[in-house]
């Protein structure tokens, strides 16, 4: 990010495009990908190049479009090693014998989703995006620009993704259903 961010105008298209290929063998050498990350990574390769060949059409970056670019590929790799339920591992546990209902595996993702409720609530309230939009946000160094991008679009979008997801575990521990591997206090570390 911050090599594409001190790219100048004229190459960032080139920039955006080859950091939206050499995304995908990392992804691919050391996680798990099923078949809703395969479709993940193609959707984010095709929307990269689309984005790429409009840009480098007109060599002109505008400063609304480079900040809405950038939050789109901060807070998307962060949804490609999700913990995806795959058809296998949800077969095995519905004919898994031991249904019971779990109460203390319920609170435990219930009260995941209220600190990540919490915390994208405070991402909204302190890092507003719209300050990105704005020419004082032009004025910090670029360090400083980096990190706030990241907050803002990171905990203003997967914060808000991880209080559904931890929801929808507790529901799935109400019918009988554990979560796996999700105990990292972010369910995109998640290896199910």
């Amino acid at each position: 990010m911050i090599v594409l961010a001190i790219l100048p105008n004229d190459w960032m298209a080139v920039g955006l495009l080859v950091y939206s290929f050499a995304f995908l063998f990392p992804a691919r050498e050391w996680h798990t990908v099923d078949g809703v990350s395969n479709a993940c990574l193609l959707i984010m390769s095709l929307r990269n190049s689309m984005f790429a060949r409009d840009e480098m059409q007109t060599f002109q970056v505008s400063l609304r479009g480079f900040y809405d670019y950038i939050s789109y590929m901060v807070f998307f790799p962060g949804l490609l090693t999700g913990p995806v339920y795959n058809v296998k591992d949800w077969t095995q546990a519905l004919e898994d014998d031991e249904h019971g209902l779990d109460v203390t595996e319920i609170k435990n993702r219930l009260y995941r989703a209220v600190v990540w409720a919490a915390v994208f609530i405070t991402a909204l309230k302190f890092f507003p995006m719209d300050f990105m939009l704005t020419e004082q946000f032009t004025l910090y160094p670029i360090l400083l620009r980096c990190v706030y991008i990241t907050l803002a679009t990171y905990y203003s979008f997967g914060a808000r993704c991880f209080a559904g997801w931890y929801v929808s575990e507790a529901g799935l521990a109400a019918i009988g259903i554990k979560a796996r591997n999700t105990d990292y206090w972010g369910p995109e570390r998640a290896n199910t």
